[in-house]
């Protein structure tokens, strides 16, 4: 644990000594990096087992076969309990066709994992250090351990948002498709290409909050109503059971609604990219209260709930009187709060691959 403690407290000396942004993303980025790449197979082994023996098994197919399994709007055909979508099970095979280790795998999806969440930060985050922070004590950098499709297809869709910013739009939809192909849940992120243009106001943002009310109070009603006969005709029974009850996650997430709420002066000028996370944010927050009721619906909020590390330290920035104070404060809660949840996880302990020596 004292690996993921020490990491946590270098990235916030780092933001307090490093004035370059360049430099300071640059070196937090490889640190990040080095952990995840260097780490053993059996930090967080629980889910990797199912990559590692789902990839022996896609590495017996040949070309042929394997076109014959993939499908682009479902997953592949591949025997249970493997259950992968044609993107991941494609990259899978190559990386078997040419005889390259899991670990390799592992160096190399470790690479573009934190490339993509250092270029996001360069690109949108106003207090880079702070936006490190909040993706490891929000469990993202943990996530990335083992749940890999997912991790994978978040940061291919941190590219997509940069070109629906740009107004690529066909960049925009290639990613958006790609990531789709590594994991289905990303279609949820065609919501924000319609919020492209709204800017964020106190009105809206006041509204927002009132329809989310009403939809956490009505929830089970709905969940049990619409959702419900809706999973079984797309024969997804199995995830109908209803559990309506409250979680951290809603908790922290309902806690930074409010503070935006109280301490951000929407009489400034929220940027484009600034309103998009905001409504970014806000769809999270109406996922995970479909998540009370079936918490298989709480794992997608990554893809839009990864836009809060630029979005809490951009607008803490737009109040400089309290930003100090405040952030201080936050990054002593977020380190309490990352022991807290380190104590359960998968992650822990941490073993480099030299320790093990096992190349899979």
């Amino acid at each position: 644990m004292l690996i993921y403690i020490l990491n946590f407290i270098s990235i916030a000396l780092y933001g307090a000594l490093i004035k370059d942004k360049k430099k300071l993303v640059t070196l937090i980025s490889i640190q990040l990096f080095l952990i995840l790449s260097l780490r053993s197979i059996s930090v967080g082994y629980v889910d990797l087992i199912t990559y590692i023996e789902g990839g022996e098994f896609i590495a017996t197919l040949s070309f042929p076969e394997l076109l014959s399994r993939l499908h682009l709007l479902s997953a592949a055909e591949l025997k249970w309990p493997y259950s992968f979508e044609s993107g991941y099970t494609l990259i899978s095979w190559l990386f078997s066709f040419f005889d390259i280790p899991f670990q390799i795998f592992l160096v190399v999806y470790a690479f573009f994992v934190t490339l993509s969440l250092g270029v996001f930060v360069y690109r949108y985050s106003k207090d880079p250090a702070f936006s490190f922070l909040l993706f490891i004590a929000f469990n993202m950098f943990t996530y990335s351990f083992y749940i890999l499709r997912q991790t994978l297809a978040v940061c291919i869709l941190l590219w997509a948002f940069h070109f629906l910013i740009e107004k690529k739009h066909f960049k925009f939809w290639l990613m958006l498709f790609i990531a789709f192909t590594i994991h289905r849940a990303a279609a949820v992120f065609i919501i924000l290409y319609f919020f492209r243009n709204v800017r964020a106001t106190m009105k809206s943002f006041e509204r927002y909050m009132i329809l989310l009310g009403a939809f956490m109070l009505t929830a089970p009603f709905v969940y049990k109503l619409v959702i419900t006969p809706l999973l079984v005709m797309m024969g997804r029974s199995i995830y109908t059971d209803l559990n309506f009850s409250l979680n951290v996650m809603i908790i922290i997430m309902l806690g930074i609604c409010f503070l935006i709420y109280l301490f951000n002066n929407f009489t400034l000028n929220f940027n484009k990219y600034e309103s998009l996370m905001l409504h970014a944010l806000i769809f999270a927050v109406f996922l995970e209260i479909i998540g009370m009721c079936n918490d298989v619906f709480a794992r997608i909020i990554q893809f839009m709930f990864i836009f809060v590390i630029v979005l809490i330290p951009n607008l803490l920035i737009k109040n400089s009187r309290r930003s100090q104070i405040l952030k201080f404060g936050i990054y002593a809660v977020m380190l309490v709060f990352y022991i807290y949840i380190l104590k359960d996880s998968f992650i822990v302990p941490y073993e480099t691959v030299f320790q093990t020596g096992v190349v899979v």
